[in-house]
């Protein structure tokens, strides 16, 4: 799964809904979801220049009180109800009917003793993180730009330490452009045949799909915490920042989830405690003690661990990561596929209602309902899931088909398309990244159902290279997963 931060309780500050996720002296992650202010840009809004509609709703000192509130994460034209899973407290989003363009601002403020203390001066980093936005975010903070994404469902991270500020107010400003901006609405063909980007479920929905949160921390710090196991041991990777090299050290520590119970592994020391010389610190967890083996997990034995980075300083830990893993293999082979080296039927179904957004409630309540009816899979069609969905699947136990935007529910794509094919790949591999730790991801497909629904030999000639050239560089990424081109392709 995708790594975090060491967590303690929310806490509220002033007016600003800012959530601390984390107070030591290591890095620090502020939640910012909740009520922001919203304003959608209509028609008649566009005799107005882009350059200075953005100069104007990105302004620090924008009065914007007059902006209606909308609620992060969420999106502006979600369907209310109407799916017999849904939550009943989903009154859908405040514009069912809005295409195109929008603004989202949010001002929170960080107080200076939640600065690192390294932080004198310019000795710190901060990064906005996103999980997702449909389709295209452009990013301001305090007025100053700070970056750019395209792509409805990949993660991705701005660097905003020298626009945040300290012990002040600050104000995020963000234009969210959905996904019809992306595609030809002058001709009757369906949308995804002139997308350039992949579309997934609904070719309409726009807004923040996912969390926001504001990373803050030393300039040595983690960057990414991978693992990649087998029903027996693991290889972990640590990607540290330049400044972390020779001048700290590492410490990996693994903790069963059910018990609470540390794990050592050699002579009962911390896992690591060695300098960091490289960029990328790999070790194998192997030879565990007689009496405590590694429990592996399975659907029936969903068996979880902690596995935590710490990075540690002269004066103490600089930055701490942490992600939750299981011991486990999956692949196929002579027609089956294979569970910790043992044959395993899919009992399957699909698909959870994962592109409604729902609430926690629904979703875990979908899934433990799925897995009393004796489920021991889920195939989630048409768009890839929010990482929570994948979070409990590894604690309730089912294995996870995740599919690719790519699919022809919103017709058939044109693969010559460069544009769409890097996109798609782009997004691709964002979402193998973060997802790549999560025991239950068993199943990886780019799309669903093209290859099934051209009919050119060009055509499928094209896809086929296109999404197979994707798979292969996810493979690189998640190499504990199986990654398949596409779903439904029927030959």
């Amino acid at each position: 799964m995708g790594i975090s931060y060491r967590l303690s309780h929310s806490l509220l500050l002033s007016v600003f809904c800012l959530a601390v996720l984390a107070t030591e002296s290591f890095g620090i992650d502020y939640l910012l979801d909740g009520e922001w202010k919203f304003q959608p840009v209509q028609v008649a809004d566009f005799t107005v220049g882009e350059d200075e509609r953005a100069k104007t709703n990105s302004a620090k000192d924008l009065a914007d009180s007059e902006w209606e509130s909308i609620q992060v994460p969420g999106y502006w034209d979600q369907p209310a109800g109407g799916w017999p899973w849904s939550s009943p407290r989903n009154k859908g989003g405040p514009h069912p009917k809005h295409d195109g363009e929008a603004w989202y601002r949010h001002r929170f403020t960080v107080p200076e003793n939640r600065f690192p203390e390294e932080a004198s001066g310019k000795g710190f980093h901060a990064t906005l993180r996103f999980e997702s936005v449909s389709a295209q975010a452009s990013v301001w903070l305090n007025g100053i730009f700070v970056g750019r994404h395209l792509g409805a469902f990949g993660p991705f991270e701005v660097n905003v330490t020298d626009a945040l500020l300290r012990n002040q107010p600050n104000v995020l400003s963000i234009r969210v452009r959905d996904k019809t901006a992306f595609y030809s609405s002058k001709t009757d063909a369906p949308p995804a045949s002139s997308s350039r980007i992949p579309l997934g479920f609904d070719s309409n929905v726009g807004g923040i799909r996912g969390s926001v949160s504001v990373h803050i921390g030393p300039k040595a710090r983690i960057l990414d915490l991978a693992a990649s196991t087998d029903s027996e041991s693991a290889t972990v990777e640590v990607a540290v920042s330049s400044e972390a090299i020779g001048n700290s050290s590492l410490v990996l520590e693994l903790t069963e989830k059910s018990t609470g119970k540390r794990i050592e592994v050699g002579e009962g020391k911390p896992i690591g405690a060695v300098t960091v010389k490289s960029g990328v610190h790999r070790v194998r967890l192997r030879d565990f003690p007689p009496d405590s083996p590694p429990k592996s997990w399975s659907p029936e034995a969903p068996n979880l661990y902690r596995l935590t980075a710490k990075l540690m300083g002269v004066s103490g830990s600089l930055d701490v990561a942490e992600t939750d893993i299981g011991f486990r293999s999956f692949h196929a082979g002579d027609g089956q596929f294979l569970l910790n080296d043992r044959p395993y039927f899919l009992l399957g179904a699909g698909s959870p209602p994962h592109y409604d957004l729902p609430g926690e409630e629904v979703m875990r309540s979908h899934l433990s309902q799925l897995k009393e009816a004796g489920v021991r899979a889920v195939r989630f069609a048409y768009e890839p899931p929010t990482e929570r969905w994948l979070s409990l699947c590894d604690e309730i136990g089912l294995l996870a088909w995740v599919e690719g935007p790519l699919s022809v529910e919103e017709g058939t794509y044109d693969f010559a398309n460069a544009d769409l094919v890097r996109t798609a790949s782009a997004e691709m591999k964002e979402l193998a990244r973060r997802y790549k730790n999560h025991p239950s991801l068993g199943v990886w497909t780019i799309g669903s159902g093209n290859l099934r629904n051209l009919s050119e030999k060009k055509s499928r000639g094209e896809a086929s290279k296109a999404l197979r050239a994707i798979a292969a560089e996810m493979r690189k990424i998640d190499r504990d997963a199986i990654v398949l081109p596409e779903s439904d392709s029927r030959g």
